[in-house]
């Protein structure tokens, strides 16, 4: 019996169509329900508007950002950073297939300040978990120049942003704090959502109560996304909302967890 086949084309739920390795997780979840994360997903798409710029550090394949580019529409804009050269391959080829002129693509790893870092391979079966995190079984990729956001934004894309997205597996602290200096130049109504990596930031010294209380100093309120697993490709219709973090205790997160930082002061957002 021949193997399998494992390259598939997957059409999302938002109409891009995604070049999928099905051994990955990601990639085959895409490829089955046409969706990744289905919740953050939602709450993405609810956040955006036509003429808005979306920030997606750790933009991998690419769903996001194509999700976003639909949704700004071609009087808004993309800015999908991605570290990994083997996965900026893949993402480069995703935008063209889309023909997503809308988003800026750019090759460097996100952190507060210029230099250059190591970045490791994520395992084949999930590529998203590539970091300049050191983790087990991890795997030298190469050596990538750094740069932080005030840096790599440029004056229209910061004056138009609504939505930053970070996932770097571990990194946060280095990319928030990057993007310090930005904060008092973004819209009011602008909002940071952050996966957060408690291993990999205690790998670098901090926690997720550091950065939170940077950006809680800087004006905004701490939100909590219940980004459920499995159970929500099965019960699509089950909206969860981000839930205000009570302060000034802003508790410690002890796993993976999607933050969403805003000026809204409300119980959901």
């Amino acid at each position: 019996m021949g193997r399998r086949p494992h390259r598939r084309v997957a059409r999302t739920a938002h109409g891009s169509m995604i070049a999928c390795d099905t051994r990955d997780l990601i990639q085959r979840r895409l490829y089955g329900f046409g969706v990744w994360e289905p919740d953050l997903t939602r709450w993405i798409a609810t956040r955006l508007e036509p003429g808005d710029t979306f920030v997606d550090v750790g933009a991998n394949i690419g769903y996001y950002a194509l999700l976003a580019a639909k949704r700004v529409g071609w009087s808004g804009a993309v800015v999908a950073v991605e570290a990994s050269p083997r996965i900026f391959a893949m993402l480069q080829d995703n935008l063209v297939r889309n023909r997503a002129h809308n988003v800026r693509a750019v090759n460097i790893a996100i952190s507060d300040r210029p230099g250059v870092a190591t970045l490791f391979s994520g395992p084949s079966w999930h590529i998203g978990l590539t970091s300049t995190v050191e983790v087990p079984d991890s795997a030298f990729e190469c050596e990538i120049p750094t740069a932080p956001l005030r840096e790599i934004l440029q004056p229209e894309e910061v004056a138009t942003a609504r939505l930053v997205k970070i996932d770097i597996e571990g990194d946060e602290w280095s990319a928030v704090k990057g993007l310090v200096p930005l904060l008092g130049l973004l819209r009011p109504e602008a909002e940071i959502v952050v996966e957060v990596h408690p291993e990999g930031l205690s790998q670098r010294g901090h926690g997720a109560e550091d950065f939170m209380r940077v950006l809680v100093d800087a004006g905004y309120h701490a939100y909590e996304l219940h980004n459920r697993a499995l159970e929500s490709y099965l019960s699509p219709y089950i909206r969860e909302r981000p839930v205000r973090i009570a302060e000034p205790s802003l508790r410690i997160i002890a796993k993976r967890t999607w933050l969403c930082f805003s000026r809204l002061d409300a119980e959901h957002l």
